[in-house]
């Protein structure tokens, strides 16, 4: 697992340091760097080229104290061992699209590292090789998906590849079959995430951005908590959100806001404040996220102009 990630000149991220745990919700403004970070954490994975800023640094510790990078030279800092490899394997950030969930997977896509890298194309060849490999997490997934829409869909079904591909259908509590291609978004999104949820191969650390797109709030709960199972498993998640209701799916002490308070500041990272039990009373994460904003989460007051007087 990642326990810190210093940060150095990436953008607006001119000198950052953020802790993390097991389970992270990235929130802030448009523009306020959630992305910029979540990006930074797979850098050292990739091949240091044409392009890479020399002036960038990224250090990763893990709470063993071990540590990979890229130092002020664009240098790997050390050459990763088999004894980081775990908590060093950093999938790319996650951004599902439901069109290219829906189409046919080929054969030799069924890795988790190609279908988040594709945005979900290869969902289907997932679950062909899961149900080949691994009937238990294949059945999990058929579950998930009868519990989300009340049994009206019975189960996923995936046809042989004759060379274009695994074709995926829903059969319905009727016993219709329905191309994936028909089916709604939300439940496609659904379905990679249970996917990915319900494999052997997760990668050491899953970044997902804002997985509330095209998903009912109620399913946002239900996601969380099946997200919450891979860190069971050594999964450490880190996440981006724009959602409220997502937002009260977490606790307190995982969420980082991401602020850049004036016109030219660079990204600054807070946490919440120590007595936020206080601040919240019986209001919720989300409730006042949504009506005070970053500042009301942090109780910073607002400034007030002294130049500004009152009349009389």
């Amino acid at each position: 697992m990642i326990a810190r990630a210093t940060i150095k000149r990436y953008r607006c991220l001119r000198d950052v340091s953020v802790e993390l745990g097991p389970f992270n919700v990235l929130i802030g403004p448009n523009d306020a760097g959630k992305s910029t970070l979540i990006e930074a954490l797979g850098l050292p994975r990739r091949s240091v080229g044409a392009g890479f800023d020399p002036s960038t640094s990224v250090m990763l510790t893990s709470a063993d104290g071990e540590f990979v990078g890229v130092d002020d030279a664009g240098r790997w800092v050390p050459s990763v061992t088999g004894k980081v490899e775990r908590w060093f394997d950093v999938a790319e950030p996650l951004r599902l699209d439901p069109n290219l969930i829906a189409k046919q997977g080929h054969r030799g896509t069924g890795a988790i590292a190609h279908m988040i890298a594709s945005r979900g194309q290869g969902t289907s060849a997932h679950l062909a090789a899961t149900a080949l490999g691994d009937r238990k997490r294949f059945e999990l997934i058929q579950e998930g998906i009868r519990e989300v829409t009340k049994g009206r869909v019975e189960e996923v079904r995936i046809g042989e590849d004759l060379g274009s591909g695994y074709p995926m259908s829903f059969r319905l509590h009727d016993g219709t079959d329905v191309p994936a291609a028909t089916i709604s978004s939300g439940l496609l999104l659904y379905l990679a995430f249970l996917c990915i949820i319900h494999r052997a191969d997760s990668p050491g650390v899953l970044l997902l951005e804002e997985p509330e797109n095209g998903l009912h709030p109620l399913r946002l709960h239900e996601l969380v908590d099946r997200l919450r199972t891979l860190t069971e498993e050594g999964v450490q998640i880190v996440m981006t959100t724009h959602s409220p209701d997502l937002l009260n799916a977490c606790r307190p002490e995982e969420v980082i806001i991401l602020r850049r308070p004036d016109r030219d500041s660079s990204t600054h990272v807070d946490r919440l404040p120590k007595d936020f039990d206080r601040i919240a009373m019986r209001s919720t994460l989300g409730e006042i996220w949504a009506s005070r904003g970053e500042e009301g989460l942090l109780d910073i007051l607002p400034t007030v102009n002294p130049s500004v007087r009152a009349a009389g």
